[in-house]
């Protein structure tokens, strides 16, 4: 039955190899950001983990080479999927600690039209 409904879920996400290749990376490299010793050596406006994954990205490439091995479309899915954490954290919705706003602020940012992580590749990437 789990593995039913994880497949139900896989379908409607709509997945292909280039959006797991980048929810991949993603995973890979997100825990950067949470690292001490890295984010003492940048700037002040980079010292937040998905701003900090985000500033290597653009930044400091060879910090993140699995990056370069990203498709432009998968790349850009991986930087709205970090702007988008950054935005709003399930894990802290999951807690009970999302105030009403994060949940409204999460709405608008998915149904805006220039949004490059749609709900179900939202879903894939959390």
């Amino acid at each position: 039955q789990q593995w039913e409904s994880l497949q139900q879920i896989v379908a409607w996400t709509e997945v292909t190899s280039e959006h797991l290749h980048a929810v991949l990376v993603l995973l890979a490299i997100r825990g950067l950001g949470k690292s001490t010793t890295l984010l003492r050596q940048l700037p002040p406006f980079a010292q937040h983990s998905e701003k900090t994954v985000l500033h290597l990205m653009s930044v400091a490439a060879n910090v993140v080479p699995s990056v370069a091995q990203l498709g432009e479309t998968a790349r850009e899915l991986v930087k709205a999927a970090l702007m988008l954490h950054e935005l709003f954290n399930v894990a802290q919705m999951l807690q009970g600690e999302n105030v009403p706003g994060n949940i409204a602020q999460l709405r608008e940012l998915l149904s805006r039209r220039d949004n490059r992580c749609g709900d179900s590749t939202f879903c894939l990437c959390w």
